[in-house]
């Protein structure tokens, strides 16, 4: 598809656990403007440090590695740019709401990552 430079990097503040997912710039191999450049994102997820926090961190990194997380989306004019895929990702205050770490499992299970 296209090449993503990445790492992730989690550490506990407060009872919360944060994830930071990092794409830089890159050329596209195929998708969707091969040989054209993409202009990557940083960002930073949040999830709840209890049990079901820890498992959708760990389906989460299963899931970046193999280049889930974000795709390449084309613009009119503009450089291409790296986008969230359907994976929900938290905010500050959608982490804490009732059944949110379930559309996440849900969303991953439908890339079959479980």
């Amino acid at each position: 598809m296209f090449t993503f430079h990445s790492f992730s990097k989690d550490s506990s503040i407060n009872g919360e656990k944060f994830i930071m997912m990092l794409q830089l710039m890159g050329m596209q191999e195929a998708h969707p403007n091969p040989g054209k450049p993409f202009t990557g994102i940083q960002t930073t997820a949040r999830l709840p440090n209890r049990p079901e926090g820890q498992e959708v961190l760990k389906l989460l990194q299963r899931a970046f590695e193999q280049k889930l997380v974000f795709t390449v989306a084309a613009t009119d004019g503009a450089a291409d740019r790296v986008v969230f895929t359907d994976i929900p990702h938290a905010g500050w205050t959608q982490c804490s709401k009732t059944g949110f770490l379930q559309k996440v499992k849900a969303a991953l299970r439908a890339k079959f990552i479980e």
